[in-house]
Parts: structure tokens; sequence; C-alpha cells
């Protein structure tokens, strides 16, 4: 065994001290992500309910006509803003399920939003001749940008209102189901 002599006998002690603190500080510095299964989410309508899927916890619409969704978020931190929203919807192929990412004051009042998510991916659920259903990710905020257009509300809220398309289109034929997979929200913190 041969004995450490200089600055090398120093730097284990001291690399076993500053690691753990750089390492804390970096997570500390991190974005605070929350993803949420598409079962959170909500019909404000007095309609048929929304049907939970088994398999991968997603929520889908079998009623005939539209409802309109909320999907609720936690807040952690009161103080920043949300860096970036994600939803990704279950589309049948012909009418889009139209999300916004909304932040409202803690009395339920002034509406801040997101305006309408961008188009990140798509890909098909199903194969021919099931009727077309499709994965579809919109995104807010992305890294350029924070994820509403204007300040959130201090110990306000957020949520996604998603517009989710019927089983029948107006014509009367059956279509793909719609609904939401999954949503996820980061903080800056």
């Amino acid at each position: 065994m041969t004995k450490m002599t200089g600055v090398w006998a120093y730097a284990a002690p001291f690399a076993a001290v500053v690691l753990p603190m750089v390492t804390l500080t970096t997570a500390a510095l991190a974005d605070d992500d929350k993803t949420y299964p598409g079962a959170m989410c909500r019909s404000i309508n007095n309609v048929e309910p929304p049907v939970l899927s088994p398999d991968n916890a997603a929520m889908t619409n079998i009623s005939d006509l539209p409802q309109t969704w909320i999907c609720p978020v936690v807040r952690e931190w009161m103080k920043n803003e949300p860096s970036y929203a994600r939803i990704t919807v279950q589309e049948n192929g012909t009418e889009p399920v139209n999300c916004t990412f909304e932040a409202r004051t803690y009395l339920g009042e002034g509406s801040t939003t997101g305006g309408k998510g961008t188009f990140r991916e798509k890909k098909d659920l199903t194969q021919p001749p099931d009727p077309l259903t499709q994965a579809v990710v919109y995104e807010w905020g992305a890294g350029e940008w924070d994820a509403l257009l204007s300040p959130a509300h201090p110990h306000g809220y957020y949520f996604f209102r998603c517009e989710v398309p019927g089983k029948r289109d107006p014509t009367g034929a059956q279509r793909g189901l719609s609904g939401v997979i999954t949503y996820k929200v980061s903080e800056n913190d």
C-alpha cells in the first residue's frame, strides 16, 4: 500500500464533502415536474360520463356528443411560473381534441391562458379496419418561453380545459374514441 502525499492526501476527504453538496444544489435548481394520468380529468357537462381505460388510465369520451373536460394540476411553487406544460390526447383522426392550459386566481377569477398548445408528435394507436385513433402530443413553453402567455396569479391554480369530440360525427357515423391519455406541468423552482 502506498501513502498519499501532497495535494492528493486532502482531495479524497474534500470530494466526499463537496460532491454531495453540489449534487443537492443542482437537484434543487431543476424543474419540478408532475405527470398525471388522463383519469384525473373530469367532464363538466351533464352527459354520459367519460370512461377510464383499465390498460393505461386514459379517459375517453364514450358519449355521442362532445364534452368539456377539466384536468387539474397540483401547483407547488406559488411565486414561480410554469415553465412547460404537455398533454397527450387520443384523437379520432377526424376532429382534434382542443385543449388550453389555464391559470386562475384563488377566487376562480382572472383567467390567464397559454393559448392553444403547439403540436409535437402523433402516433397511430389502431390498425385498419378499426376506427382510426391517434395519440397526439401538444406542448406549451418548451424552454424558450413560459407555459402561460402572462404571469400566473400568485396563490392561484392551473388546469387544462379540453373540448373532447363525441364518438359520432354530425351525420351519425361511428368514429374512434377521443380523450386524454396523460398530462404534465413543470414549474421553475
